[in-house]
């Protein structure tokens, strides 16, 4: 089955470093890199949703070709033999 959103690996790494807050407060060098950390894994989030997308684009794209081809057929505009 194809993950739909986060993997729990991505959602570990980005909250293994905690608070946002508490790290830059206790730990104000390594700011930067949690940061940086947590936008890979977002972007690489949002690249996949972005995939995602296209592709229910498409399948609804093919769906609304079938429904107009449908209604054109019980309308009698088209030949039926066709699926």
């Amino acid at each position: 089955m194809k993950q739909t959103g986060m993997s729990l690996e991505d959602i570990a790494a980005i909250t293994e470093d905690g608070c946002l807050l508490s790290t830059a407060e206790r730990h104000p060098s390594e700011l930067k890199a949690a940061l940086s950390k947590r936008m890979d894994l977002l972007n690489r989030h949002i690249s996949r949703l972005d995939e995602q997308i296209r592709q229910l684009e498409t399948v609804k794209a093919l769906a609304r070709q079938k429904t107009a081809y449908y209604s054109a057929v019980l309308d009698g505009n088209t030949d039926s033999d066709r699926s």
